[in-house]
C-alpha cells in the first residue's frame, strides 16, 4: 500500500514477491511452489529459459540449479540474486 498501488490477491495465494514474473530475487522455494501450484506459467518460463539457455550455450543446470536467477559472475555464496 506503500505506492498507493491496489491490494493484489496473489499474496493471498503465498506468493511475496508479485512485481514481475519469476521474479529473480525470488528464493528457490517459491520458485517450486509455482512450479508446482501453476504448472502452466512455469511451463511457459521453462520454454523461455530453455530458449535463452540454447541461444547462449548453457549447461542444463543453468536451469535445474536455479542459476537463470544469478548475476553473471558472482558465486553462490555472494549476494549473486538480482
Amino acid at each position: 500500500m506503500r505506492e498507493d498501488a491496489p491490494y493484489n490477491v496473489l499474496y493471498e495465494r503465498r506468493l511475496d514477491r508479485i512485481g514481475c514474473f519469476m521474479c529473480p530475487s525470488s528464493d528457490m522455494a517459491l520458485i517450486h511452489m509455482i512450479e508446482a501450484e501453476y504448472p502452466a506459467l512455469w511451463e511457459t518460463w521453462r520454454t523461455r529459459l530453455e530458449q535463452w539457455q540454447r541461444a547462449h550455450g548453457l549447461p542444463e543446470a543453468w536451469i535445474s540449479d536455479g542459476k537463470w536467477r544469478l548475476k553473471e559472475g558472482c558465486a553462490d555464496n555472494e549476494d549473486s540474486h538480482y
